[in-house]
């Protein structure tokens, strides 16, 4: 089965390197506060609602995917699945559409600039990066997954990267990148 993955934004890659939690709900409340006055009347209603209190939530970020979700049904486009990903920091979907942006009049309607905060509010500590690049590393060893030894995150992000389009990686080891990868894998159709 073929995989390929969708980057959700390119702050989630950045973001693994880690934050300070001190200071970390003000710095997200600035980071919001910041991409309201950046964008302004450009942003759509929904999303600013949710923004507009400079605190996202998890059933705010959640109503937004879903709002995409119909937003895509409406719109023609089969929606296969809504998934957790990444011990649930995310939320994933995948849809039957032949084109790879399909979804994008939806996502930026609905969830375009929710997401982008969601996934800067989910930077993981330097602590919680090292516990999540450990557990990685295990998950894929366990798999039968042969990543180098000691990788950092980004080596462990590359090998399931370059495995996945080769087409061998393991279903064990599609499995450790769905639980622990920061970036969005999915099933095609």
């Amino acid at each position: 089965m073929f995989r390929s993955l969708i980057a959700l934004t390119t702050v989630a890659l950045v973001a693994i390197a880690g934050c300070s939690t001190s200071g970390r709900d003000d710095a997200a409340s600035h980071r919001i506060e910041s991409l309201l006055e950046r964008v302004g009347d450009d942003m759509p209603q929904s999303q600013r609602s949710a923004l507009s209190d400079l605190e996202l939530t998890y059933d705010e970020y959640e109503a937004a995917t879903l709002a995409t979700i119909e937003c895509m049904r409406e719109s023609g486009i089969i929606v296969i699945d809504l998934e957790s990903m990444n011990n649930g920091r995310y939320l994933g979907y995948s849809h039957s559409s032949s084109a790879h942006d399909a979804d994008e009049p939806c996502r930026r309607e609905h969830l375009a600039y929710v997401e982008q905060i969601w996934v800067d509010q989910q930077a993981p500590t330097a602590a919680e990066s090292e516990e999540i690049r450990a557990e990685y590393q295990q998950c894929l060893e366990d798999a039968g997954e042969n990543p180098p030894p000691d990788s950092t995150f980004e080596d462990l992000e590359r090998y399931v990267a370059l495995a996945g389009m080769d087409g061998i990686l393991t279903d064990a080891g599609f499995s450790c990148a769905r639980e622990h990868s920061v970036v969005n894998w999915i099933s095609d159709p």
